[in-house]
């Protein structure tokens, strides 16, 4: 009798960890659905995610993400079918999605309380330009330098966070409001932080608005074969003992496209992303990897959306001992310094696409070439422009409170 008990006791310990880790790779399936989904895709890129979501469903069945995804899918191909007039075939759909959702409710699900979705635009196309003042401007910078797992350290990511910060903050350059930048570094750049800043700026951030999202850290290939595809970004308690803790504690790039694509609603949205190189990153699984040409197209997709990768595809994003700095983040704010936060970004590119391979070529004798991708429609995005509105800001319950003399 004490034996069944103490192995009940033993089994109940277990199952939050294999909630938390064991269903990494069913996760990092549902991940490979999603990427499926490039800005126009096809019914057989959906019908392939289900496949993929199908697999996942076998090895972790207790994932309601899994089955809340699998609900989207499915719900998609009804909607396709029904639209080529197959309706048999778009009801027997239809039923899937309504079971796999229902799971998913009884499960629980993330994804499915931060109504994500791949198939929907939060600035769709058919949304024109905006041509008001920019009512409202909202910040999240993370980095990242030290890691819970055998990862090298990164030097000067926290710092770089923090510079960017300054200069957002400045009153004659950024202009942004202090209370409305939110910055995370190292310890507090917890998976679960980072999933609720994300989530802030998607639930503070209206369509006149403008939204800035910095991330330097490490980047992660999936496997080794595919190199130069930034499949996962480390959090600060990323685990990476093997494929499935490292699947089940990073952040997927798809997270991030998500809710760029689906839920945040400025038309005046710029991304940057910096993940680091470290000579020798600690670990079998970690490669120098920058995203992939087919994320950054999904990113962009909609209005007013400009996404700047710190370097090309295939190529490391370095840090700088002389300069104090990433490369990247360095020249970005000299760069935004520069006529007083008031250049286009398309001019702090081009000033910043000049000046980093330099460096990295004098100091590094690497290549590093930093990517602009940017959406058909909408205009020219300037960071430093004046906000007109002046709304309260409201406080997110999840993010720990953070003192000024932690940025300096």
């Amino acid at each position: 009798m004490k034996r069944g008990l103490l192995l009940l006791a033993c089994c109940a310990l277990a199952t939050p960890l294999y909630a938390q880790y064991g269903c990494g790779v069913a996760r990092d399936l549902v991940v490979q659905a999603i990427e499926k989904l490039k800005t126009s895709p096809q019914t057989q890129d959906v019908d392939d995610g289900v496949q993929l979501i199908k697999q996942a469903e076998l090895d972790c069945a207790t994932s309601g993400d899994v089955w809340y995804y699998r609900s989207l899918f499915e719900d998609e191909l009804a909607r396709r079918y029904s639209s080529a007039g197959k309706s048999q075939a778009a009801q027997a759909h239809k039923l899937l999605a309504s079971s796999a959702l229902n799971r998913a409710g009884i499960l629980g699900s993330q994804a499915m309380d931060s109504h994500l979705t791949p198939f929907q635009l939060a600035a769709p196309p058919e949304a024109a330009p905006l041509l008001t003042p920019v009512q409202q401007k909202w910040a999240l910078l993370v980095g990242i330098g030290k890691f819970k797992s055998k990862v090298d350290s990164l030097q000067y990511t926290a710092k770089d966070a923090k510079d960017m910060a300054a200069v957002l903050e400045n009153p004659q350059i950024g202009k942004f409001k202090q209370d409305h930048v939110r910055v995370l570094t190292d310890g507090e750049a917890t998976l679960a932080n980072m999933k609720a800043g994300l989530n802030w700026i998607a639930r503070q951030a209206g369509p006149s608005d403008l939204v800035l999202v910095f991330i330097a850290t490490h980047g992660t290939s999936r496997t080794k074969d595919t190199v130069g595809h930034l499949n996962y970004i480390l959090a600060s308690d990323t685990l990476n003992t093997d494929e499935d803790t490292l699947f089940g504690t990073a952040l997927p790039m798809t997270d991030i496209s998500e809710i760029v694509r689906s839920r945040i609603q400025a038309r005046r949205t710029v991304l940057l992303i910096d993940t680091c190189h470290s000579e020798g990153a600690g670990a079998k699984l970690l490669r120098a990897a920058a995203p992939s040409k087919d994320m950054m197209d999904s990113m962009k997709a909609g209005v007013g959306r400009a996404l700047i990768a710190a370097s090309g595809e295939k190529q490391s994003s370095y840090e700088s001992d002389e300069l104090e700095n990433g490369v990247f983040t360095h020249y970005f704010i000299e760069g935004l310094k520069r006529q007083n936060g008031q250049s286009p970004l398309s001019a702090i590119f081009a000033y910043v696409s000049d000046q980093v391979p330099k460096q990295v070529e004098e100091e590094k004798h690497a290549m590093q070439t930093p990517v602009m991708f940017r959406s058909d429609q909408g205009s020219e995005i300037v960071i430093g422009v004046p906000a007109a509105g002046s709304a309260a800001w409201k406080a997110p319950a999840v993010l720990p409170a953070r003192v000024a003399a932690q940025r300096r």
